[in-house]
């Protein structure tokens, strides 16, 4: 059953209606299952996700790990002459943590 309710506030007239939801159902719903991957499963045998992940850790294998000597060596030269490259070696030097 619906009620109407006059609001106002500030000078503004608002109309609500109120409705009474319908109660739920309480069928159960049944989930259709595509694809079975056994738990057993590596990352190597899961879809689509791995790939893009494996991919991005074969391209980041390009760029060596700094040593903390390096590290600060270049980011002190950076803090001084801002170099791009200095940047970008801190950055990808760093991908894979």
């Amino acid at each position: 059953m619906a009620r109407k309710k006059k609001v106002s506030k500030k000078a503004k007239k608002v109309t609500a209606e109120i409705v009474e939801a319908p109660e739920a159902s309480a069928k159960p719903v049944q989930a259709e299952v595509v694809e079975k991957i056994p738990q057993s499963a590596g990352p190597d045998k899961l879809p689509a996700l791995s790939d893009g992940l494996s991919t991005y850790l074969q391209a980041i294998q390009k760029y060596p790990l700094l040593t903390k000597e390096e590290e600060l060596k270049i980011a002190t030269r950076y803090k001084e002459n801002g170099n791009p490259q200095d940047a970008e070696i801190l950055v990808t030097s760093n991908l894979r943590f």
